[in-house]
């Protein structure tokens, strides 16, 4: 869509702008895993740098971010910037839709969210929903431990796990390693990292083992790990020029339920 065919005579107060992703994959991609957390509606907000996502799940643990800038998109219009909520299963379902890598174009026109696939000729309206958020901060976070990761890798950690009725877990770090681990009822759990992991010092947080789960997709390609001590863990996906990231609260371990794993599987221990 061309700028000059935007309508200017919307209501005033409503976000009017256009734009087009060369891969709606991408987007369908990553929209999907914000799906999965966000549950009931999104808000799209459109500037003049480009489109970003940034919501809190609905029990506040996890802030999810989606940052699309500019130079990724083409037929960039803003008339009027602002977000635009609409719900999140309608949204993904049009996503869901495209075909192979064709392009997707998102315009507000008369109260509805477009998404259309040029390529293919095929439009969805998605009705605007009432409300605006307002947008949250950034949070000032420092990190000590840093780990890349294939997220398939992950992922296969956390399915090791995840049936056996454990609930949270653990990150250590410490010099050029890492270990994830769980402890329920007297079982233990352990992976040692050895690739793509750096820490300052040792750094040792806790997290929800089904909300770690939710945010680890392989759609996306390498995760970068961020955490120091009883921290948000940042999770970052690059997307394009972009990026998706995720900051999920620790929860609150008292030293009395801590644990370490064994020293053959200690950041700083070697084998045996």
């Amino acid at each position: 869509m061309e700028a000059q065919k935007i309508d200017q005579k919307e209501k005033k107060n409503l976000a009017c702008w256009s734009l087009i992703h060369p891969n709606a994959r991408v987007l369908r991609d990553a929209f999907d895993v914000l799906g999965d957390l966000l549950e009931d509606e999104i808000n799209i907000r459109v500037s003049v740098e480009g489109l970003r996502v940034k919501e809190m799940d609905p029990s506040h643990v996890c802030l999810a971010e989606l940052e699309i800038p500019k130079k990724d998109l083409s037929d960039f219009a803003v008339v009027e910037e602002g977000p635009v909520m609409v719900s999140t299963k309608r949204l993904n379902g049009a996503l869901g839709r495209c075909r192979g890598s064709e392009r997707v174009e998102f315009a507000t026109e008369g109260g509805k969210l477009k998404v259309g696939f040029p390529d293919s000729q095929r439009v969805f309206w998605i009705p605007v929903l009432e409300g605006r958020e307002p947008e949250i901060p950034d949070p000032k976070l420092e990190f000590r431990a840093q780990m890349t990761i294939d997220p398939a890798e992950l992922l296969a950690c956390l399915k090791d796990i995840e049936d056996s009725g454990w609930e949270t877990v653990q990150l250590a770090a410490e010099g050029r390693a890492a270990v994830l681990s769980a402890v329920n009822d007297g079982a233990e759990y352990a992976k040692r990292f050895e690739e793509g992991a750096v820490a300052e010092g040792r750094a040792v947080a806790y997290y929800n083992l089904g909300y770690l789960r939710s945010i680890t997709t392989p759609k996306l390609g390498p995760v970068v790990l961020r955490w120091s001590d009883d921290t948000p863990l940042s999770a970052t996906y690059t997307v394009g020029s972009g990026w998706l990231r995720f900051l999920l609260a620790p929860k609150v371990v008292g030293k009395e339920e801590g644990w370490d794993p064994s020293p053959f599987f200690s950041p700083g221990g070697g084998e045996g």
